[in-house]
């Protein structure tokens, strides 16, 4: 089988995207990145190099602009959990600075303030936009393939195979033993009043 060209792990996030990142480093033949170009400019934001896989959730923001670039050739898989888990997960990490579902919620549903009861649901209508624009997305290109989280470990095997590199090297397998950004306790202070500004009682 030959290698693929370019590989886009797409997401909701939540779902192991770093860890899919650090494992896939360790592919031969590949170079891999986890958000790596996150803060470039539209015009450099996917120059991603040859035989690259790149996890990044918010790729799924730029779907028309990564089918119009690689064309066919892109490998994609869709690293998925259940919307549900998700959105707990998310909602755990609504105080904090950068929280995708709340930008989502408030710059494109246009819901500036959040009640403390809303925010579970609010997370879940982005865990559920996500899920369906991935999932359309996915039905019209060539090469694609669903990882469920539960199984995550066991479809990078299926996915290095996929892909042509070929069996899953022991420094991959040691890095889905890491667990990487967790949700941290919540603190008093910059966080408590970033809820406090956002949330109505």
């Amino acid at each position: 089988m030959s290698r693929a060209s370019h590989v886009f792990v797409l997401s909701a996030g939540r779902t192991g995207t770093t860890t899919f990142a650090r494992a896939a480093a360790a592919l031969p033949g590949f170079t891999a990145g986890h958000e790596s170009r996150a803060e470039a400019h539209l015009a450099e934001r996917l120059d991603y190099p040859d035989r690259h896989i790149e996890a990044d959730n918010r790729l799924v923001f730029f779907l028309p602009q990564l089918e119009a670039r690689f064309g066919p050739r892109a490998h994609y898989v869709y690293l998925r959990r259940e919307p549900a888990e998700i959105a707990a997960s998310y909602a755990r990490r609504w105080h904090l600075t950068v929280s995708i579902p709340r930008a989502f919620t408030q710059g494109v549903r246009m819901r500036p303030r959040t009640r403390r009861g809303e925010v579970t649901a609010a997370c879940r209508d982005y865990a559920d936009w996500v899920d369906s624009t991935v999932s359309l997305f996915l039905a019209s290109q060539r090469h694609a393939m669903v990882v469920d989280l539960a199984e995550a470990e066991a479809g990078f095997a299926r996915v290095a195979e996929w892909i042509g590199a070929g069996e899953v090297p022991q420094a991959a397998r040691d890095a889905w033993g890491e667990r990487h950004n967790a949700t941290p306790p919540r603190r008093l202070g910059r966080g408590l009043r970033h809820q406090l500004r956002l949330l109505v009682p």
